[in-house]
């Protein structure tokens, strides 16, 4: 089973690096292995009943 670590960031004061950074070190801290990173950044200015996630099978 592959490990996904999903970052999605959608304003000026969250980053990518930091979610990153945090994610990791759980993983880290579970014994758990990341086999692929998927970055997605969303606009804050969308309706919130238009935000949605990238479908998992895309990735």
């Amino acid at each position: 089973m592959a490990v996904i670590g999903y970052i999605r960031v959608s304003s000026n004061k969250q980053t990518v690096q930091h979610q990153h950074y945090e994610i990791q070190q759980f993983a880290e801290h579970n014994n758990i292995n990341v086999d692929k990173w998927v970055e997605e950044t969303i606009t804050s200015c969308k309706p919130l009943n238009k935000r949605k996630l990238t479908p998992m099978g895309k990735f």
